[in-house]
């Protein structure tokens, strides 16, 4: 339940470097992630060339007894999502706009008796709109869990993820490496009635500033929106086509076999923000504004148009002149 950041491997080097380094150490189990799977990632987000090598990253480090608890809790996610075969979102800058404009922490009821469909997927922003950490680094990917733990042992090749529990029935957790090699993860219990618990505490190697908490907040709730979304309005989703993905370098389809290939899902492929021109002369506003949209329980019952409980997105508004 821990809000953490934390620098991985070196802070004076990139995230890229440092996965060219494992790429040559580990790369026969690297060889093996590739073979196993192949992601056509549309052009403008993180490449499959980028998010194997993390993978096989946490295949190594998952194992590790010392490994601190941001990034025990990063490599076991990220490899327990690419072992049980979840998938990968891509978000459009639209809805990333609506998402950070939409109230989801200051109104924890909307996950009342929620019950997620599946338990990992990987979140990745586009590389125009990356997300701007505080020590200027870039991230373009969340690996996000939702759920209870299972009680079964995942194996992969020499590696051995056990299950670890909360206990806490329901549980979103996410984390990602920016590019200056840092570790963000934060935890969030959800109990019954959809209270949010979080503790706020730092469990890193840094402490957390003001705009370090602010941040990660912000992460909590673009994570919880997005689970929200893809739970609750199937029409904001779409597959990503074969047009859409780069074809030359690292990702030529020559190069795998068409039974391991994978395509992303679009988040907000054609979602188009809301937008609303205010003309009153006596309450227009002086600038232009968000505003903010949450979520709403409709409840079920008898004289009631809906069958059974159902979640709505009241989605912001953009108010210009």
């Amino acid at each position: 339940m821990l809000n953490t950041k934390r620098i991985l491997i070196n802070y004076k080097q990139s995230r890229s470097s440092n996965l060219e380094i494992i790429a040559r150490i580990e790369k026969i189990l690297l060889a093996n992630v590739r073979r196993d799977r192949e992601y056509k990632m549309p052009q403008g987000y993180i490449s499959w060339e980028t998010l194997s090598k993390i993978v096989t990253v946490g295949l190594v480090t998952s194992k590790e007894c010392g490994l601190s608890v941001p990034g025990f809790v990063h490599s076991y996610r990220m490899s327990s999502w690419f072992v049980g075969d979840y998938p990968i979102y891509c978000i459009k800058p639209e809805i990333l706009d609506a998402f950070d404009n939409t109230n989801v922490l200051e109104k924890p009821g909307i996950l009342a008796n929620w019950q997620p469909s599946m338990p990992y997927f990987v979140l990745t922003f586009p590389k125009k709109r990356c997300i701007e950490v505080p020590d200027g680094g870039k991230l373009d990917y969340l690996v996000i869990y939702c759920g209870g733990e299972s009680a079964r042992t995942l194996k992969y090749c020499s590696s051995e993820l056990q299950p670890f529990f909360s206990k806490y029935e329901r549980y979103i957790q996410i984390a990602g490496v920016d590019s200056r090699e840092t570790v963000w993860m934060s935890g969030t219990a959800v109990e019954r009635d959809g209270k949010l618990i979080h503790d706020g505490g730092d469990c890193g190697t840094d402490a957390l500033s003001p705009t370090d908490r602010a941040f990660i907040n912000r992460l909590r709730n673009l994570a919880i929106g997005a689970t929200l979304a893809i739970e609750y309005t199937p029409e904001l989703l779409s597959d990503v086509s074969a047009q859409e993905t780069r074809n030359k370098g690292f990702n030529k389809p020559t190069d795998c076999n068409p039974s391991i290939v994978r395509y992303p899902r679009w988040l907000g492929e054609n979602y188009q923000r809301k937008v609303c021109s205010e003309q009153s002369d006596i309450h227009a506003s002086p600038h232009s504004h968000w505003r903010r949209g949450h979520w709403r329980n409709l409840e079920a019952g008898d004289g009631k148009r809906w069958k059974e409980n159902r979640k709505l997105w009241i989605e912001p508004v953009f108010v210009g002149n």
